[in-house]
């Protein structure tokens, strides 16, 4: 099962960004254009954030990705109309587009880095660009919904080694009934890395407002600095594999003995439904 610790911390932040948002704060650009789109960018980014997580919850793991890359655009175009004048009236306009709004406020970043030591402004590029993979209906997508199905007779051969472990499996489509969770945990940590980063930019966003508004700034950078201990232990930078961990590296349980587990190196081979 899925640990469900590993959505707690993002959770908590949220919280805090709510509260935030539902202030209708002013941003750095001190425009009425630049604090409306803000607002209703961040309150966006959230029901994104929570959409994302029930559906990766329920087991819907491809409906999940296929939203990150919006996920991604929501991010940059809220960096934008809080950080950079003039960016809010282009966006209400309909004349800004996500790409260009990551340009505008990019060089805000400065020189952070992640705990890689890879500079944040490199690292969003890469990601944008990533998440490109699942726009569409591709393979790369669907790959997140499919698993391996072993019987439980040879699961319980491989765990007393009466088999070779390279044993090939039958792959499945998930209907939505299950939770894949080792996929599931795999976008809990991008949820998490991108929940800091929707924090770390709403710190600066809204670096004014919090200042008269110490409860709320406390509250959100306990959060950050939770976050960040957890990304520095177990997340880092977070793109994805193109094989889901699911399907690539399997990790079974013994069908007497949930305790016991075993991960496999796995060569698989398409077939029907058993």
């Amino acid at each position: 099962m899925i640990a469900r610790q590993d959505f707690t911390v993002s959770t908590l932040s949220l919280d805090a960004l709510t509260r935030i948002i539902s202030k209708r704060p002013q941003p750095r650009v001190d425009t009425e254009v630049a604090r409306f789109s803000a607002h209703a960018i961040a309150n966006h980014l959230i029901f994104l954030i929570l959409t994302v997580s029930d559906a990766n919850i329920a087991g819907r793991h491809s409906a999940a990705i296929s939203l990150f890359h919006n996920v991604e655009d929501a991010l940059d175009c809220f960096g934008a109309v809080s950080l950079i004048a003039g960016a809010a009236e282009q966006w209400a306009n309909g004349d800004l587009r996500a790409n260009q709004a990551a340009m505008l406020y990019e060089g805000r970043l400065g020189g952070i880095k992640l705990s890689t030591g890879e500079a944040v402004i490199d690292y969003r590029k890469r990601l944008r660009s990533h998440f490109q993979q699942y726009e569409h209906c591709t393979p790369n997508l669907i790959d997140w919904d499919l698993y391996p199905y072993f019987s439980c007779d040879d699961i319980k051969k491989l765990f007393n080694k009466e088999i070779d472990c390279d044993i090939r499996s039958e792959i499945k489509v998930n209907p939505g009934d299950r939770l894949l969770s080792q996929n599931a945990n795999r976008i809990g940590d991008y949820l998490a890395a991108f929940t800091l980063e929707f924090s770390r930019l709403a710190e600066m966003g809204y670096e004014n407002f919090l200042e008269v508004n110490i409860k709320l700034k406390n509250e959100l950078k306990e959060m950050i600095i939770k976050m960040e201990n957890k990304t520095i232990r177990q997340i880092k930078a977070v793109y994805l594999e193109l094989l889901p961990p699911e399907t690539h590296n399997p990790r079974i349980q013994h069908p007497d003995n949930p305790a016991m587990m075993m991960d496999l190196n796995l060569t698989s081979t398409m077939g029907g439904e058993a």
